[in-house]
């Protein structure tokens, strides 16, 4: 699963296990292993900050990967809908929530990459948000939304 959102807190006790790692890149050598233009991308990556960490300041992809892949019947926390599931941990939006399409983009395409390379089935979770959705006073109704798309 390709979590794209703030990030995932890879190093949480439900989620760990459950974290994809990277199989062509080896941890902390500096090297670009997989020759993808990310060095040492073990989780994922960050086109917020553009770096390979996308751990989460905000706890709203955390959230959404546990209920995806939180490791089950361990006596801890909540168990995810897929026990053994793998999260992807793609990171393009601050904990202020802010971000911008092509970031999101980014993540949509080093994913995709990913998958072709490794001949991985992907599926794509993503949970945003416009700030118009904030208010729903200022919210069009649903004929202007059509007619404005």
């Amino acid at each position: 699963m390709a979590l794209i959102d703030t990030g995932v807190d890879y190093n949480h006790e439900d989620l760990a296990v459950n974290m994809w790692k990277n199989p062509d890149e080896i941890a902390g050598n500096g090297i670009d292993d997989d020759g993808n233009g990310f060095v040492d991308d073990i989780y994922g990556i960050d086109r917020y900050y553009n770096d390979v960490d996308p751990m989460d300041e905000n706890g709203h992809g955390t959230h959404l990967a546990g209920i995806i892949a939180a490791k089950g019947n361990n006596g801890k926390g909540i168990s995810g809908v897929a026990w053994t599931g793998k999260i992807m941990a793609l990171k393009f939006s601050s904990y202020e929530n802010y971000a911008y399409v092509s970031q999101a983009i980014g993540c949509i395409n080093y994913a995709l990459a990913i998958q072709q390379r490794e001949s991985y089935r992907m599926v794509m979770n993503t949970s945003w948000e416009t700030p118009i959705s904030r208010n729903p006073s200022k919210t069009p109704s649903p004929p202007q939304r059509i007619k404005g798309s």
